[in-house]
């Protein structure tokens, strides 16, 4: 199915008095349509995306969104291998689940092999708030925290995320770049960019009408990485 296909599906899915830019990401949106009505069959959306550094396609990059009434998986995998020379220099693999709830996240559990650091993340949701343990340590955030896998488009209404790899919860500053054409799943689409400034990157997020993540890129050490929308798949 196309972007422009999928997105108005998604907005279809509300009600209308929530029908409005960057309401929720792609998954929150399928999310809030599952509440009410009769049970239905779990839903699966797979984004796809190409990694790039410069022009030179470095892995692939993977979100896979599960609804089932109104609870929400969201699955992501990301493997980058550089190469110099055709010899291996360098290697990275994340994998992430979160579950939610309605609008609150439920549990967080990621691993990451960084070029052979290894990391990873726990957390549930519990009567205190969001209770997180990583690589920089434990503590108890707000239960309407989000992490920083920069799917759900509600981030930029925020102040901090949790950071994937490490759990450390981190500050952002979120500044809206406007509108811009982007190429995702061999579509022109029309969408909000959003930079947003973090202790260790600068991503840059393109949300269509929808919520929907079209386009991500970073800059970090110096260097700038594009993930670019291959294949949206159902």
């Amino acid at each position: 199915m196309s972007v422009n296909a999928q997105s108005a599906a998604f907005r279809h899915r509300l009600p209308l008095a929530r029908r409005r830019l960057l309401a929720a990401g792609p998954a929150a949106l399928l999310l809030l349509a599952g509440g009410a009505g009769r049970a239905r069959a779990a839903e699966t959306t797979t984004l796809r995306f190409e990694i790039f550094r410069g022009q030179d396609s470095v892995g692939g990059h993977s979100l896979t969104f599960v609804r089932d009434g109104n609870a929400l998986r969201v699955e992501t995998a990301t493997e980058v291998e550089l190469s110099l020379v055709g010899v291996p220099v360098y290697s990275y693999s994340h994998n992430g689940r979160e579950v939610w709830q309605g609008p609150f996240l439920q549990s967080l559990e990621t691993a990451t092999n960084d070029d052979g650091t290894q990391y990873q993340v726990s957390g549930r949701k519990t009567e205190r708030g969001f209770a997180v343990d990583g690589s920089a340590g434990s503590y108890v955030v707000s239960a309407g925290v989000i992490p920083g896998s920069y799917w759900n488009s509600d981030l930029v209404q925020t102040n901090a995320l949790i950071d994937v790899e490490t759990g450390e919860l981190y500050e952002i500053a979120v500044e809206d770049r406007g509108i811009d054409i982007v190429k995702a799943a061999d579509e022109e689409v029309r969408a909000q960019r959003f930079r947003v400034t973090g202790k260790r990157r600068i991503a840059h997020l393109w949300y269509d009408r929808a919520g929907l993540i079209v386009k991500m890129a970073f800059e970090t050490a110096g260097e700038y990485i594009e993930h670019r929308l291959r294949e949206i798949r159902r």
